[in-house]
């Protein structure tokens, strides 16, 4: 038995949600890549180190977040499954430039406190590096 030829009607609304599967694909690719270049991640034509723009890749992982929002239970699995992985990927990016870019703080190697000189006398206070007077209390036998 032969099937029978898909009407005008279905073949267009076919072709429309291809078509629209195609565009939510290409948005999302978009706002990715703006955030990827603000983020620093995508290499300059010169090959110069690219500049960082927290707030503006901010906006656009902010955007996707919405888009994957205001589109919950109407996306395919395909379209779902893109947008999940480019947001997981992107707040990764994200955080990773935001380690990289805040000064570590350095660690200080502490200096073990000054034994207290008996020949000090008996208030017991020894003068500190940094100007600092300290008490410091001594028990006698």
């Amino acid at each position: 038995m032969k099937e029978p030829m898909p009407s005008k009607e279905n073949h267009s609304a076919c072709s429309d949600s291809i078509r629209q599967s195609a565009l939510f694909a290409s948005l999302v690719s978009q706002q990715a890549n703006m955030a990827l270049m603000f983020l620093g991640r995508l290499p300059t034509e010169g090959g110069d180190k690219p500049p960082v723009d927290l707030d503006m890749a901010r906006v656009c992982i902010d955007t996707l977040e919405m888009i994957e929002a205001k589109t919950r239970g109407n996306l395919t699995p395909q379209e779902l499954d893109l947008l999940q992985r480019q947001l997981t990927a992107l707040r990764m990016c994200f955080v990773e430039t935001v380690d990289a870019a805040t000064p570590q703080p350095m660690e200080t190697s502490r200096s073990p406190a000054p034994e207290p000189n008996p020949e000090s006398g008996a208030s017991g206070k020894t003068p500190q590096s940094d100007g600092e007077d300290r008490k410091r209390f001594v028990k006698k036998y």
